[in-house]
């Protein structure tokens, strides 16, 4: 009885020091951090958990939903559903707040390259007609008139404690600009704004994309590295070896099986598609 005890015992300090401890490391740490970043910390993770299951949600419901055409300027004539339209423009909206909320705590250099990068993403979003007027108005209050009031009162602690209500201040201006298009009917011309924006920021992160993959490879190689330590404390080793055989064999014997199904579609096609 006392060595299965301790055996229970040692199994579950190996899962909790290894997995448990591994995803705590991938998560900001709250402790040491002021009110509101904690606030602005939760906010953000709220958000990215209700846009990952959005995602899923169009994903599955996507041939049912209303469609709106528009012209890329890559890939020609593309359809979105309206929601995802709205979706990915809030995305947008709190996405760009996050950047620029967190540059103004930052050196004022780097608040004003990423005021550069902002000016430059609003030269995307530009509407037409009435919306146009009030753009040409209000763009140049804003990528001037904030960067030089910034300039002459950086050193106030309103910048650094108040990182709540700079964080709304900025979701409104950007609400703002994307109001333009809907309220003026512009659904099209914001889509093929966003595409463009997307894209544009896409080349700028690609270097953390990179580094973000590699850190995913590192992450893939040591959770198998600590399963299969665990599992080889707690299986026989034949048992160990016949679950490496079923998990390296799976996928290719369900290919041959699917493609015994369907004989119109060949092996690459269901790799492809999988």
């Amino acid at each position: 009885m006392n060595n299965k005890k301790e055996v229970t015992f040692n199994k579950t300090s190996y899962f909790k020091n290894t997995f448990l401890t591994l995803l705590q490391g991938e998560f900001i740490k709250f402790q040491g951090l002021s009110p509101q970043i904690k606030i602005l910390t939760l906010i953000g993770y709220s958000l990215v958990f209700i846009f990952l299951f959005l995602t899923l949600i169009f994903e599955v419901f996507n041939n049912k939903l209303p469609l709106l055409s528009f012209s890329s300027q890559t890939y020609g004539l593309r359809y979105i559903p309206y929601i995802v339209l709205f979706t990915t423009a809030i995305g947008y909206i709190f996405g760009w707040a996050y950047i620029l909320t967190g540059a103004l705590n930052c050196h004022r250099k780097f608040f004003f390259l990423i005021m550069l990068v902002f000016a430059l993403q609003l030269l995307f979003m530009i509407p037409s007609g009435i919306a146009l007027l009030l753009w040409l108005v209000t763009t140049p209050l804003i990528i001037i008139g904030i960067p030089l009031i910034y300039l002459f009162t950086y050193k106030k602690t309103f910048w650094y404690t108040q990182q709540i209500k700079i964080f709304f201040i900025w979701c409104f201006i950007l609400f703002y600009y994307l109001m333009l298009f809907f309220l003026f009917n512009q659904k099209d011309t914001i889509a093929q704004n966003l595409e463009v924006a997307f894209e544009s920021i896409k080349l700028l992160n690609t270097p953390i994309w990179i580094f973000s993959g590699l850190a995913l490879i590192d992450l893939a190689v040591y959770i198998t590295e600590k399963g299969m330590s665990y599992l080889s404390r707690i299986l026989p080793q034949i048992a160990l070896a016949s679950l490496s055989v079923f998990v390296i064999f799976t996928k290719p014997t369900w290919i041959i099986i699917l493609a015994s199904i369907f004989p119109s579609k060949n092996i690459p096609q269901l790799l492809r598609h999988d």
